[in-house]
């Protein structure tokens, strides 16, 4: 009786990430997550990866980041908008790190 009792909580171990798997829908990203993407992606080259951290890391310390419509010039790196391009900054790109931009 007892290894009957350990052998049916072995299966429902097994089975329930086999039902939550076949009943959770699939993840779809969202417009605000392409928005956001685009934001990080600072080459362009639709993957964030190191190239972007390095541009970034290119205007890092900079203090004086205003959008460029009103003269600034390393806008794009403040990615919090804050005025700074920081370790703030530096955190955003690397927990994208490795995502694919798949621009619509």
């Amino acid at each position: 009786m007892k290894k009957l009792t350990i052998a049916i909580i072995i299966l429902g171990l097994l089975l329930v990430p086999l039902v939550v798997a076949l009943t959770v829908e699939p993840w779809e990203p969202t417009k605000q997550f392409y928005n956001r993407c685009v934001q990080v992606d600072q080459n362009g080259d639709k993957v964030i990866d190191v190239a972007d951290l390095g541009q970034i890391g290119g205007e890092f310390g900079r203090t004086d980041c205003r959008p460029a419509r009103y003269g600034g010039w390393c806008d794009k790196a403040d990615l919090n908008y804050d005025g700074q391009v920081d370790n703030q900054d530096v955190s955003i790109v690397g927990g994208w790190h490795g995502k694919t931009c798949k621009y619509r």
